[in-house]
C-alpha cells in the first residue's frame, strides 16, 4: 500500500508542466495529507502561499411552486422542441432510387450507372464537352479528354493509353455537328456547367411537386424552405429566352426507353422551372442532347 501511494503520488505530481502547488493542511491534519512525502522538499526549496479564507456565500434557495416548475419546463421543452424543426431542406435535381428498375439499382450498387457504362464514363463525357464548349480543341482537347478518362481510371491498353479515347473524341465531334451546338456558341448569353439554388416557400414546393415528379414530397411542415439544386449541363439565351440542355451519356443514345425518357424529361422541366424563377426570364425550349448518337428531343 505504501509503495502504491507513492507510485500514486509520483503520477500525480509529475503531470505539472511549469509549476506545482502543493496543499500543506493544518498540522493536525498533515498525517492525512496524500502530499505528505512532497513536503519536506516543498517546504525546503517552495515558496509559500498564504492564501486567504474566504466564507462561502450562503447557498441559494430555490422558491418557487410546484407549478411554476413544471411551467418553466414547458417553456425550455417547448423551445427545445420548436428550434429541433428544420427551417429549410436541400432537394438536389437527381434520380431517386425508388424510380430506378431492380436491373438499374443493381447496376449502381456495382458502380455502374444507369447509362450501363458507369458514372466516371458519364463525368468523362460531360467533361470533355465541356471543354470543346469553352473553345478547346485540337491537341489541348485530345489532353484533357485522355487527363479525364485516366483521372476516372478509364480502361487502358498495354501503354498505358486510355482505350476510349478515340471514342470519347467522337462523341464530340458528334455533338459539335448538332444545329444546337452552333445555336449555343452564337447566343447572346451562354451559361456552361452552371450550379444552381433556388429557395421555395413549402407551398410554392408543393405547387411544384404536383407537377414534376423529380422532386421528392414535402415533409409536410410548412414553415420548411425548400432548396433545389442541381447543375445547368448547357444554358443559352437567344432573344431574351432561354434554351435549357441536359446531356445524357445512356449507351443506348437516343434509343432508351420511354420510361427513362419521361424521367429525364421531368428533370429538365425542373430545371427550367427554377431557372426561370432565378433568372425571371421565360425558358422557351428545353432540350435532351444524346451523346452517344448526337440526336437531341426538344420540347
Amino acid at each position: 500500500d505504501d509503495a502504491e501511494d507513492v507510485r500514486l503520488l509520483y503520477v500525480a505530481a509529475s503531470r505539472a508542466g511549469e509549476e506545482l502547488i502543493v496543499a500543506r493542511p493544518a498540522d493536525k491534519l498533515v498525517r492525512k495529507s496524500p502530499w505528505r512525502l512532497l513536503y519536506p522538499a516543498a517546504l525546503k526549496h517552495g515558496r509559500e502561499l498564504l492564501l486567504p479564507l474566504v466564507p462561502a456565500p450562503p447557498r441559494e434557495t430555490l422558491d418557487l411552486t410546484s407549478d411554476e416548475m413544471q411551467q418553466r419546463v414547458g417553456r425550455v421543452d417547448e423551445r427545445r422542441r420548436s428550434r429541433a424543426l428544420p427551417t429549410y431542406r436541400a432537394a438536389p435535381v437527381k434520380l431517386r432510387a425508388g424510380e430506378l428498375s431492380d436491373y438499374e439499382l443493381r447496376a449502381v450498387r456495382k458502380g455502374k450507372g444507369p447509362a450501363g457504362r458507369g458514372v466516371e464514363w458519364g463525368s468523362a463525357v460531360h467533361g470533355v464537352i465541356e471543354a470543346a464548349m469553352r473553345g478547346a480543341d485540337g491537341a489541348a482537347l485530345r489532353a484533357h479528354a485522355r487527363s479525364l478518362l485516366l483521372a476516372a481510371e478509364r480502361p487502358v491498353d498495354e501503354g498505358g493509353e486510355p482505350e476510349e479515347l478515340d471514342e470519347l473524341l467522337g462523341i464530340v465531334h458528334t455533338v459539335r455537328s448538332a444545329p444546337l451546338w452552333q445555336r449555343a456558341r452564337s447566343a447572346e448569353t451562354l451559361q456552361i456547367e452552371a450550379p444552381f439554388a433556388v429557395m421555395l416557400t413549402a407551398a410554392e414546393y408543393a405547387e411544384l411537386a404536383a407537377t414534376i415528379s423529380e422532386l421528392e414530397p414535402s415533409d409536410g411542415q410548412a414553415s420548411t424552405r425548400e432548396i433545389i439544386e442541381g447543375v445547368l449541363d448547357l444554358a443559352f439565351r437567344e432573344a431574351g429566352a432561354w434554351t435549357i440542355v441536359d446531356y445524357k451519356s445512356d449507351a443506348a443514345g437516343s434509343g432508351i426507353d420511354e420510361a427513362r425518357r419521361a424521367r429525364y424529361r421531368a428533370q429538365v422541366d425542373l430545371y427550367a422551372a427554377a431557372w426561370q424563377r432565378i433568372t425571371g426570364e421565360p425558358v422557351r425550349e428545353r432540350v435532351l442532347l444524346f451523346t452517344a448518337d448526337g440526336r437531341t428531343e426538344s420540347w
